[in-house]
């Protein structure tokens, strides 16, 4: 009995603590009833990607609820219609939020490739002065008084001289505040100040930071003054050889003969800041294409496996997917959507047997319409060796009925409202957007040519070329 009510005991003490790990943002606001709300982790700097943790439609009364757990203080956003909120989550605390006013998206914002949301800092109800969120808010402030101010007086200029001893009353004004984040995220912003306004006096002080302090990819503070002097202190850094990185990279692939290249410099203290230093060079690279891209993405899984770093592991997680999600040669997130049939539609259906092309599709643009009639008129003729998923948008379902003239009925269409990051996953940023996948259900071409631009010539040679290879 004594064992029973000892285990009884440790049990609830166990649920205690796992209640207590839970971070939770709450409120109530009619205005939004019915209105789907996202959760975002946005600690990935590096690609600047966000991550969705959770999602919830507000129910009739307004009242909502997001119950999550971070191990650390980690930059978040809540994605409310045009708004992005934007807060730090702390584990186990509660977060009472208050909304903006209504501002809902119109077809045209979502319809837009180059919208972007409103980003305003998150407002709770239940903060003090002293909270992190509000102290962060109001450094800010004071911050961007002071940048304003004297950018005004160097573009003018003006006798600077008394800087320094604003900037000792900024940081004095919040010296009480005992948050290591706060503390990091402070020192970074007044180094990234220093840099801003090109004072070179402070510049060793910058460098101390980066040597003497741990880096830390979830600060926001430190991951901005990271980004902005990425290019000229670490990019351009010399090595022993007067090299900068990026010829490293030339001449070495594997991760320790990196490292040992980097152990050189005094610039390159700790294993982490190398760590992050390579991973940001990565993601740079892939994008400017002046290295072999498998080699960048072994590296880069190499640092993954072998990370010493709190959150690298993830980090390199999030930009593989983020570099490889629509890449040729890799194979593109597998949804599984439902047609009007009720049957369930992914492109493994036709894995080892046909090309697969995928179509984004809306009906609000008539041009749309005559791709999908070229498309129809082209299907024909090589109906034997490729299918058609179109994916619509789930407010067209009533309208794609009445295309039924150019919509071919061995076509699989589907909608993106059954999966909210489909989208994403393909990185859609407008419509039509088409993507053709090989028999084994890797990605070809990203995107495709438009069918008035050319896209039967790419089918025809990569069918050819598939073909030739299956007859040797």
């Amino acid at each position: 009995m004594r064992g029973y009510l000892i285990i009884s005991i440790l049990f609830l003490f166990s649920i205690t603590l796992s209640a207590s790990d839970t971070t939770k943002v709450f409120g109530v606001d009619k205005r939004y009833a019915g209105v789907t709300f996202y959760l975002n982790d946005a600690s990935d700097a590096i690609s600047g990607r966000e991550i969705k943790v959770k999602q919830l439609v507000v129910d009739s009364a307004g009242r909502f609820e997001f119950d999550f757990k971070v191990n650390r203080t980690t930059p978040m956003r809540i994605v409310v219609d045009n708004y992005k909120l934007r807060f730090v989550a702390e584990p186990g605390k509660e977060y009472e939020l208050l909304l903006p006013p209504v501002k809902e998206r119109t077809v045209l914002d979502e319809l837009n490739p180059y919208f972007q949301y409103t980003v305003i800092p998150a407002r709770f109800s239940n903060a003090n002065n002293k909270d992190l969120n509000s102290s962060l808010l109001g450094f800010d402030i004071d911050y961007m008084r002071i940048y304003s101010e004297y950018s005004v007086k160097i573009f003018r200029n003006r006798n600077i001289d008394d800087l320094p001893d604003k900037i000792d009353s900024l940081q004095l004004k919040y010296s009480d505040i005992n948050s290591g984040y706060f503390k990091l995220y402070s020192k970074s912003k007044i180094a990234l100040l220093n840099y801003k306004l090109k004072l070179n006096r402070y510049k060793e002080k910058t460098y101390d930071l980066f040597n003497n302090s741990k880096p830390d990819r979830y600060n926001e503070g430190y991951m901005t003054l990271f980004n902005e002097y990425f290019d000229e202190y670490f990019r351009n850094s010399k090595m022993i050889d007067r090299k900068p990185i990026g010829k490293i990279l030339e001449r070495e692939s594997a991760l320790d003969g990196i490292l040992s290249e980097m152990d050189k410099v005094k610039r390159f203290k700790n294993r982490e800041l190398k760590e992050l230093i390579l991973i940001k060079q990565i993601y740079d690279e892939s994008y400017q294409r002046l290295y072999a891209f498998p080699d960048l993405i072994n590296l880069l899984q190499t640092i993954e496996k072998r990370t010493i770093a709190d959150g690298h592991k993830k980090l390199c997680s999030n930009v593989y997917d983020l570099l490889t999600r629509v890449k040729p040669g890799y194979t593109p997130y597998k949804f599984k959507l439902t047609n009007d049939k009720g049957k369930e539609v992914t492109p493994d259906m036709y894995k080892g047997r046909y090309f697969v092309l995928i179509g984004f599709c809306n009906t609000y643009k008539g041009e749309i319409y005559n791709e999908l009639k070229l498309l129809d008129m082209m299907y024909s003729k090589y109906a034997r060796s490729f299918k058609v998923i179109l994916v619509f948008r789930g407010e067209d379902r009533g309208q794609v009925r009445e295309w039924s003239d150019v919509l071919n009925e061995n076509w699989q269409i589907v909608y993106s409202d059954e999966d909210p990051d489909l989208l994403d996953k393909y990185m859609v940023k407008s419509y039509p957007t088409f993507y053709l996948l090989n028999r084994e259900g890797v990605m070809l071409k990203s995107p495709t040519r438009l069918m008035s631009e050319g896209f039967e010539n790419d089918l025809r040679s990569s069918l050819g070329r598939t073909n030739r290879r299956r007859r040797r």
